[in-house]
């Protein structure tokens, strides 16, 4: 896997920060410290060079990091502190979550989950056949709970930037397409997103979804950020034919998919401009009509 740092503190050096009230997938490489102080979820291929910190919070009662992890590298070390391991955090502890079938710490037997206790060795997660899936060397003072997969929180979505167009529809121009442009949050490359996953647009007068037509991938740059930006095309007789002939306004929801399976999705609102009869025009089509006869 790619290595790259997540979050960079200059001051400290190449590595990877989680700020408080934020979240992370981890899947890859990271390069040098992960030191967690927001909401870190580690999946299988996620790796620490130096250590994992889960740090207690900065202030009285506040919370710690929240660490679920769902799968690592090989040779990952997790140090869990506590209020007074260090200097200016003496909020509350982190709080550290391991999913499997079934655990062993040190040599001794394996057990079922769920388990809430300290660990200081190594922790084997295991297979319901015995099988090594990963191992973590675990530090830590705070107890860990230890879950299996069934209990795991499904993940919430993530919001992004949407942008439909045309933004006002007439209903007898007949426009073939909607076009959706989806820009992603901070922090996700264009490999993060399902590709084979295709774009559903979702109407709040509309049962069904749609599903693009076809949809490109791009990772745009611009100054110091990089986004990810999904063009998509949906049909626009799909999307009229559920409406009402008196809808004047419609919000339309875009949505997709990551590799880990978290979903994002992206709101915004049309117009719809309905035909109006104009008896004026009936008005002279009879004169017209009767005066040649």
């Amino acid at each position: 896997s790619t290595k790259r740092p997540l979050y960079i503190h200059h001051n400290i050096g190449n590595v990877a920060l989680g700020p408080s009230g934020e979240t992370m997938d981890i899947n890859y490489d990271v390069t040098g410290y992960l030191e967690i102080f927001g909401t870190a979820n580690l999946y299988p291929g996620a790796h620490a060079e130096i250590d994992i910190f889960a740090y207690p919070g900065k202030a009285e009662d506040a919370p710690g990091s929240t660490v679920n992890i769902y799968g690592c590298a090989p040779g990952n070390m997790l140090t869990v502190l506590k209020k007074g391991d260090i200097g200016g955090r003496i909020g509350l502890p982190p709080v550290v979550t391991i999913y499997g079938s079934r655990f062993q710490i040190g040599t001794d037997a394996s057990f079922s989950p769920p388990v809430d206790q300290a660990i200081n060795r190594k922790l084997n997660v295991l297979d319901e056949f015995e099988e090594v899936l990963f191992s973590l060397w675990i530090w830590s003072d705070v107890d860990i709970h230890l879950r299996a997969p069934g209990s795991k929180k499904e993940k919430e979505r993530l919001e992004a930037e949407l942008c439909i167009s045309p933004t006002v529809i007439h209903r007898q121009r007949r426009y073939p397409v909607v076009f959706a442009t989806i820009r992603l949050p901070e922090g996700i490359t264009k490999d993060d997103v399902e590709s084979d996953y295709r774009l559903m647009l979702y109407a709040d007068e509309s049962e069904g979804g749609i599903e693009a037509n076809c949809q490109r991938i791009y990772q745009s740059r611009r100054r110091k950020t990089s986004r990810v930006k999904i063009f998509a095309f949906f049909n626009m007789a799909r999307l009229l034919e559920g409406t009402a002939d008196n809808c004047e306004e419609m919000q339309l929801q875009v949505c997709g998919r990551l590799k880990t399976g978290q979903e994002f999705y992206g709101s915004d609102t049309i117009r719809i401009i309905n035909p109006r009869k104009r008896h004026w025009r009936s008005w002279i089509s009879m004169r017209n009509k009767y005066r040649h006869r």
